[in-house]
């Protein structure tokens, strides 16, 4: 899960610089040379990049928390199995 995270990550960066670059040569083509009438698309995209790293950080610290509390379950059962497992045993030999 957490490297489905990361992929759709790359895609995204991939579709924003593509995003950037299709501006910069509009822009550049139809001659915008004022920054202020460019400005607000830049914006836009850095503004989406940041959100994007802060949606990403925040969905691969939940996945990291669901791991760690899935191995923790785990590590529990075991100690459970083992339990029981020497229990039996003990049984088995009175």
């Amino acid at each position: 899960m957490i490297d489905a995270v990361n992929r759709e990550k790359l895609v995204f960066n991939r579709e924003l610089e593509y995003l950037y670059e299709q501006m910069s040569y509009l822009f550049n083509k139809r001659g915008y040379n004022d920054s202020q009438e460019v400005q607000p698309v830049y914006h836009m995209i850095e503004s989406a990049q940041e959100e994007k790293e802060w949606i990403v950080k925040r969905a691969l610290r939940k996945l990291e928390e669901e791991q760690e509390e899935c191995q923790f379950a785990y590590k529990k059962q075991i100690i459970l199995y083992e339990e029981e497992y020497h229990r039996l045993k003990k049984e088995r030999k009175f």
